[in-house]
């Protein structure tokens, strides 16, 4: 089965550099299906590590999920929305 890659650029400033979790969290808020997908991934943001346990945010930081091409519909949905990564230390 054909996969592609949703690239949706990012705003804001900086993200943790442990921000997976809540990355694949605040996903799932949006589109619940992903808890139970085992075909779709989701890639950790880059940035340039700021030496603080942080990254900050390039032009080029993009969230990107790897998906089978039938299941792209939902994700597009993802475009323009805010997640909010909670992230606890």
């Amino acid at each position: 089965m054909p996969h592609v890659d949703l690239a949706f650029r990012v705003t804001g400033t900086t993200l943790p550099v442990d921000h997976g979790y809540a990355l694949h969290s605040a996903i799932n808020r949006l589109v619940p299906d992903l808890h139970e997908a085992k075909a779709i991934g989701v890639h950790p943001i880059r940035g340039r590590y700021n030496g603080r346990g942080a990254l900050a945010l390039l032009p080029s930081s993009r969230l990107t999920i790897r998906l089978p091409d039938d299941c792209i519909l939902p994700y597009l949905g993802l475009a323009g929305k805010v997640l909010d990564l909670y992230i606890t230390s």
